[in-house]
Parts: C-alpha cells; structure tokens; sequence
C-alpha cells in the first residue's frame, strides 16, 4: 500500500466499490454535445450496463468486455457498433482512472473494421441528380456538392452566411436532430468555417432565394415554414429525386406517404403498385429481389461527391482536408484514401528517378551496377 501511495496509485477500497453505472453517469453529465450524450446514454443503457452497471468500477476487467462483445454479436449487431460500445466501455474506466477510483485502465484490443468505401457520383451523375430534384431542393444539392455542405448545415444554412461578392458560404450552425426547429453549432471548430465555391452553384442558390424570398430564418424551408426536419426532407424532396436519377429503385412519387402505405399493402419495400407498374411493367416484382437490404443512398453522398471531385482534379490531400473541414488529415485519408489511387504510382515514380540527377552531376547512367 505505501508503494502504491508513494507512486500515487493508491484507492480507497471503498472508493474502488463505486458503481460503474455512477461513473458512466458522470461520463454523460461531461458531454458536451447533446447528440453525443444521446448515442452515449443509449448505448450504455442497453448494451454496457447491463452487464457491469452494478459492479464496482475497480472491478470491471477484460472478461467483463468479452462478455459484451459476446452478447452484441449473439444479437446480429454490426461490427462498428461491438466496437464503440467496447470504446464507451472503455472510456468510463479510463474516467474512473482519473478520479482515483480504480489503480489503472484497462488493455483491450477493439476489434478491427473495414471501412465500406463511401458511396459518390460522377460530375454527370449529379447534374442528373440536380435536374431530378424538385425546384425548392436545388438549392440543397448546389449546397451540398458546390460546398461539401453536410446535411444538418445545408438545412440549417440562413441568407446572411451566403457571401456572394466572396463567393464564400459561412458555416457556422446546423439544425438540432434532438431539437427539431432549432439550431446548434458544429461538432468540432474546423467545420465552422467559410467555404469558396463555384459560381454554378452560387447561381443556384440565387434563384432560389429570388423564387422563395425569406427576411429570416433557413434559406430552405419546409412548407409549413421553418427548418426542415432531415426524414421530411429526405421523405419530400431526396428519395423521389435519386429514384428519378436512377441512384435508388423505387417510387419517385412525391405523395411518399400514400406510395408507402400502399407499398406495404403489396408486401414491397420500394414501390407502391400502381407506380411500379407504370415503371417496370407487370413483372417489376422480379427485378430488385434483394432490395430489402440496400441501403437508401444518403445525402451525405453529395459530400462524398464534392471530396472525389477535388481528388479526382488533382488537388492535394491538405487542401482536400481544409475544404472537408476535417479536424485531422488522419479523418480524411481513411475516408478517401481509396480515391488516391495515383499516389502509389507516383511515389513509384519518385524511386524510379532517384539517381537521375546523380547520373547527371557525375556523368554516368547514376546506377550502381550490379556485382552479382
């Protein structure tokens, strides 16, 4: 015990008997961001504490996060979220940790995840897409590919943060998904930011504020007024304009509401019969058997899209992270770095000349030969 006092590792045996739920609780209380506290306050409550809730905090070890991880696969969930609920898990003893509730934290390797390559489209693809979506969604679109806009900052995006003699955007608030209505800012400082961008897109952007004029509030509003909430927009205005596109299978009704009332009632995920009739024909259920399981192409894909295309022309990962506004390159290049495919061949080409200079200064070939 004097040792572990000397190296101030020592806890109080009544300290250590804390609950691990109690330490959990002051884990949230910390949390700053609301919708960080809301993912973390479910997935503790319905994964993490039921297995090591009620033991004390100095008592949790590797065997306990085994039987988490166990429980979670048993139950079909995905690989990323076994590992954020073992990261939460860890979190809360690392706090324990902190507060001298427990002498030391604990090593567990999370398990690994491949990455899914994000999903983006072509330049052509998306002035497909920005003809298919309704009028009053341009401006989303410009927004979202002109920008690298991310969902929440485009619906939440007020006149007065469009800077058209810069030809800059402002982002600085995005909409609640806690708080439908209101607005918060950012996560993180490097995505408040003013974005440049192309004048195609600030020409998209004025003709939508000239054809629905706001004195305040969002430059896109739902139709009752106001910000939109993301599932009525994406509901309203996105699922029927990436079926037009032909980026989704399905009805590209605007009537959403009705078509899925009625898509139920003919046992189809996607499309209302009538619609899917008019289509495809009278065999459309055959066409898209295992449509069930796909997923929705989000509008982050318009994000996906701005990144590739800056990739695609070139431009170097830096700058690529200072338009995504990423707080780190790390963030960047595990997203995209499947889209630098040149890099390789590049740096091949690095190694290849290497000596030509030394050839040069030296007036031979500038490679050594081969003594075997």
């Amino acid at each position: 015990m004097r040792e572990s006092q000397r190296r101030g590792a020592y806890v109080d045996p009544r300290d250590a008997r804390t609950p691990f739920s109690v330490v959990a609780q002051d884990l949230l209380d910390a949390t700053v961001d609301d919708n960080t506290r809301a993912s973390y306050r479910n997935r503790l409550a319905a994964h993490v504490l039921p297995v090591v809730g009620d033991l004390g905090i100095a008592s949790v070890t590797e065997a306990q996060l085994d039987r988490i991880a166990k429980e979670l696969r048993a139950k079909g969930l995905a690989e990323s979220t076994v590992q954020g609920c073992l990261l939460l898990a860890l979190m809360v003893v690392r706090r324990g940790v902190r507060d001298r509730l427990r002498p030391a934290p604990l090593v567990y390797p999370l398990p690994e995840i491949d990455r899914p390559e994000v999903l983006w489209w072509t330049p052509v693809e998306m002035w497909r897409l920005l003809d298919s979506i309704a009028p009053e969604g341009r401006a989303a679109v410009a927004l979202g590919y002109g920008f690298g806009l991310r969902q929440g900052e485009v619906l939440g995006m007020q006149e007065p943060y469009v800077e058209f003699l810069r030809r800059t955007v402002r982002v600085e608030w995005q909409i609640d998904p806690q708080h439908p209505g209101q607005l918060k800012r950012p996560k993180t400082k490097a995505s408040r930011a003013s974005v440049p961008g192309p004048q195609w897109a600030f020409d998209v952007v004025a003709e939508h504020v000239a054809r629905w004029p706001v004195d305040s509030g969002p430059i896109l509003r739902a139709p009752r007024g106001g910000h939109w909430r993301r599932d009525s927009f994406n509901e309203s205005l996105w699922e029927p304009a990436i079926v037009t596109a032909g980026f989704w299978p399905g009805c590209a009704h605007r009537d959403r509401a009705a078509c899925r009332r009625a898509a139920f009632a003919n046992a189809d995920p996607f499309l209302c019969a009538e619609h899917a009739r008019a289509l495809h024909g009278p065999d459309w259920r055959d066409l898209w058997p295992d449509d069930a399981d796909c997923d929705r192409p989000g509008f982050h894909g318009t994000r996906h899209s701005y990144v590739a295309a800056l990739i695609n022309g070139g431009m170097h990962p830096l700058l690529v992270q200072r338009r995504a506004r990423h707080a780190h390159l790390s963030e960047t290049m595990e997203t995209y770095g499947h889209l630098f495919p040149e890099v390789d061949e590049a740096a091949t080409r690095v190694m290849e000349t290497v000596f030509d200079e030394v050839g040069d200064a030296t007036g031979t070939n500038g490679r050594r030969e081969s003594r075997l």
